[in-house]
């Protein structure tokens, strides 16, 4: 029986997924896409996608796919969503129910990398 419920606590837990903010959202379904887990949005990758989206504006965009600014927007996207559901918790000490269900959305939906 312990063998069990070891194993569907396995299942379960690996259909999740985990947010910094305390909270889990359903793993998207397509194995097939190079979706980017909730972990990735970092305040270091959002950092990255600016600097590379100001250069792009700034230095033109020879020789670059317009692929890229999408990858850029997700990784903005993402942070930002955690950002503010954390901001939110420190400042009301309970979490944003409707924000927090449209960043599990966008986990399952849009947070991808396009190629």
């Amino acid at each position: 029986m312990r063998h069990v419920l070891i194993s569907l606590m396995l299942v379960f837990s690996t259909s999740l997924l985990a947010s910094e903010n305390g909270f889990e959202c359903q793993k998207p379904k397509d194995d097939g896409t190079w979706w980017i887990p909730a972990e990735k949005f970092t305040k270091e990758e959002a950092e990255e996608a600016i600097s590379e989206l100001s250069a792009l504006v700034k230095q033109g965009s020879a020789g670059r796919d317009f692929i890229e600014v999408e990858n850029y927007l997700t990784m903005l996207r993402g942070y930002l969503y955690q950002d503010f559901l954390k901001t939110y918790k420190a400042e009301f000490n309970e979490t944003d129910e409707q924000l927090q269900q449209e960043f599990c959305k966008f986990l399952q939906t849009k947070a991808f990398y396009h190629h």
